[in-house]
């Protein structure tokens, strides 16, 4: 019997007289008939629903762009913390178009990493009891003024002329750093829902020739092999970073990060001040109204 695999219509070829378009070559997935004649078949494609994104936190990656090391951990020694888009995931699907195995986008994972640390020969301001308390925390009449000033300023100042270079203080609460930090990452999912539609289409580039034989598995497992595969996933993660997180976060440092972090140190620091104020300690310029 003669090989009837592609065919429309078996164990006759496509010029039989015994048509039936409802066969299926066997081993083309992306091939249907047509009168008899195997033809290239177009699936309907599937759009992705960007409210499906997602995020993920990671470990930071040893990115030469960051102040960050091999080891982890934060190098510039005026920076308390670092939310940073690390990486996108994209998991696919393929369909059927002109001849060859089209990539969909069907899942989408923004990956991101978080880091809070005090600065260099910075110590932790802790307020614990109640007001009042001889126990209330770790300052004293000799310590206490530092500690509020370092609150008033959150723990640093900038250096004259120079917006990235910091003075630290001496005292700092790391809370203040994570609320901090979450001002930036409250922008990431909005940030990445947005992108989706491009990302989208970059995925959408990927695809894989529809050879006899090969089935839609084995075509997802060739794109997601592909180096044409790592570079749209690097593409799609500036997409989410440059043209939609900086701009969404460009005024976070102009208000609303310093906000959050006052929040925090405000109310240790108004403690710190009544407690002195109560006991009759000498008076503080950090601690005026």
């Amino acid at each position: 019997m003669a090989d009837t695999k592609g065919d429309c219509k078996k164990p006759k070829d496509c010029k039989s007289q015994d048509i039936d378009d409802k066969d299926l070559p066997e081993d083309q997935i992306c091939k249907e008939c047509d009168k008899g004649s195997p033809k290239d078949k177009t699936e309907t494609e599937n759009v992705f629903n960007p409210t499906s994104a997602d995020l993920a936190k990671i470990e930071p990656g040893d990115d030469p762009m960051l102040n960050v090391e091999k080891d982890k951990t934060l190098k510039d020694e005026s920076t308390y913390g670092l939310t940073w888009p690390e990486s996108v995931t994209v998991d696919i699907d393929v369909r059927c178009e002109g001849g060859k195995f089209k990539a969909e986008m069907k899942s989408l994972i923004g990956n991101y990493s978080l880091q809070t640390r005090f600065l260099p020969h910075q110590h932790k301001v802790s307020v614990t009891g109640k007001p009042g308390d001889p126990s209330l925390g770790n300052f004293d009449e000799g310590s206490y003024c530092n500690q509020a000033l370092s609150l008033s300023v959150l723990g640093k100042v900038s250096l004259p002329n120079d917006q990235w270079e910091y003075l630290p203080y001496e005292w700092y609460i790391l809370d203040a750093v994570q609320k901090h930090e979450e001002v930036h990452l409250a922008h990431y999912l909005p940030a990445l829902k947005n992108a989706a539609p491009e990302i989208g289409d970059i995925i959408k580039k990927l695809s894989a020739d529809a050879t006899p034989g090969k089935t839609k598995e084995q075509a997802i497992a060739e794109i997601k092999g592909s180096d044409k595969y790592k570079s749209a996933l690097v593409e799609a993660r500036d997409v989410w970073f440059q043209g939609h997180i900086f701009w969404d976060a460009i005024d976070d440092h102009n208000g609303p990060a310093a906000e959050a972090e006052h929040k925090v140190v405000d109310p240790v620091k108004n403690s710190i001040c009544n407690y002195a104020k109560t006991h009759g300690w000498a008076t503080c310029a950090a601690c005026s109204p």
